[in-house]
Formats: structure tokens, sequence, C-alpha cells
């Protein structure tokens, strides 16, 4: 990834975003694209880029009246901010030229650079989802739970999953059954209808991306071959249906215990479908 810089001062400096308000960058694809930033605005605009994990990469200022030309890959995602806060983030698309002005008075347009139509509302927020997620996870925690995901499974060269607001209905059903009773079991193989994966975590504050960071945990206890699925690979199986090829959707819920010894913890449900973790099918 490269970052080409025109007429912009080239400083570090702290964003001042915290890490929940934001997501991560994806692997969407290996040709670069180019994608222009203009500020027309009146004040300068801080510069980063989310990587694969979260982290902040610093990447300078843009004044006022200039522009950046990113060379950058589908699926990187970019932060403007105004040194205290995001002010908006950009994820790169497949489309070869791309732009994003902000304000009314941006930098002329080279005539090398062809002029593109502004970025969409899909283009500026990711991954989409509807405001009612099917459970108790809002639309930003589904975000960034579906998010963290496709990152894992972009990882291994699988294709990204959905948000299926059904599945996560059924995935909250069973959240609040194991909060109402107490327990942490999974729910009965003939009464399951998709793959399942359970985390839990003290306190109400334990969010469902990271029981996903448990999961993916695993990965390292994952060891095979060729990629077949096999009893003995049930040690990394949160991790194998994380990433299983043949799931399209994801669905979670979470709920809070209210009894037993785990009683005050947050336990978090996903569901996959179609389910993975089949012996002798794939993984990846």
């Amino acid at each position: 990834m490269k970052i080409y810089l025109i007429a912009v001062a080239f400083v570090t400096f702290s964003l001042g975003i915290g890490q929940e308000d934001l997501q991560r960058s994806l692997n969407q694809g290996a040709d670069q694209v180019a994608v222009r930033v203009s500020n027309g605005t009146s004040a300068p605009l801080t510069l980063s880029w989310v990587d694969f994990t979260g982290g902040i990469q610093d990447f300078g200022v843009v004044s006022p009246g200039e522009e950046v030309i990113l060379d950058t890959n589908p699926g990187h995602l970019w932060v403007l901010g105004d040194g205290k806060q995001a002010v908006v983030r950009y994820r790169a698309t497949a489309a070869a030229q791309q732009s994003l002005a902000l304000g009314g008075s941006a930098a002329p347009v080279s005539s090398s650079f062809p002029p593109t139509p502004p970025p969409t509302i899909s283009e500026l927020v990711t991954p989409s989802l509807p405001q009612q997620t099917g459970s108790k996870l809002s639309p930003r925690e589904a975000a960034e739970f579906l998010d963290f995901h496709n990152q894992v499974r972009a990882e291994v060269g699988v294709a990204p999953v959905a948000w299926s607001p059904e599945i996560a209905r059924v995935a909250q059903e069973w959240a609040d059954e194991l909060a109402r009773k107490g327990k942490f079991e999974h729910r009965p193989r003939g009464a399951r209808s998709y793959g399942e994966n359970l985390a839990a975590g003290s306190g109400a504050s334990y969010s469902p991306v990271q029981g996903a960071k448990q999961w993916y945990a695993e990965k390292k206890l994952f060891r095979s071959t060729d990629g077949v699925f096999t009893a003995s690979l049930m040690p990394a199986g949160h991790y194998t249906q994380m990433v299983w090829r043949g799931s399209t959707e994801i669905g979670a819920g979470k709920a809070v215990v209210q009894r037993g010894q785990m009683k005050g913890w947050t336990v978090v449900v996903c569901n996959y479908n179609p389910p993975g973790n089949m012996v002798g099918g794939k993984v990846y």
C-alpha cells in the first residue's frame, strides 16, 4: 500500500479517536485503487488508516483547500478527523478511481484525474446493517462483530458472511434462555439448525466482538495439512466455524446471566448458516 501526499505536510499526530469508535480494514481485493480526498473546509483534517486489527496508522494532515491521492486497496478503511474525533470514515471500494470531497471549496481536480461521482452512503459506512438487528446487539455492535468475522475470513481467502436478523433472533432466544437458567451450554443438537459458537465474559461491558476474538484465538490450535475437518480439530472448533467456507450468514445475541456462578456475566451466542464443522468437509 502506498500513499501520495500532494502539497500536504506530513506530520505525526494523535488522532484522538477511541478504538471503540473505529472498525477495521478488510482485504477485499489485491488491485490498487485511487481515492482523491479533497478538503474544502476551513480547518485542517487529520488522516489515518485503520489497519486489519483496528489499530490507527497516522498519515498526516490535509490542509484546507488541499487534496490527497490515496493509492490503496478495496476494503481499506480511512478516517478523516478534526484532531478530537472522526469527521468521516471512508472504506475504499473496487472502483479504480474514487473521490471524497468535504466542504464546498475543495481544491480543483487535476485534469489527469477524471472526476468521479461523490461517494454513496454505503461507501462511507460499512457494513450496511438494518436499524433493527434482530437481537439485543446494537447496529454498531453488530457491525463490529460482522466486520471482525469477515476480517478473519479474508485472512484465509473465503467469502464474507452477511448479517441475518432472523438468525440473530434465534441466537437471542438461546442467549436469553442461558441467562435465565444460569447455564452455559449449546442448544440441544436435535433442536439446532444452525452452527453455534458461545462465549462469556464477566461484567455487562463484555462485548460480542470480545467473544469473537476468543474464538479467533483458537487459530493457533488449527492443525490440518489438507483443510479437511476431522474430530481432532474440535479444539479449534470455534475458529473453524468462523472461517467455514460454506457459511454465508450469521446472527448473534447477548444477555446478562441472572443466576448461578456466572451471575452478572454476559453470554454471547452466534449462529451460522449453513452450519460448519462437518466431518469430512473443507474448512476453507
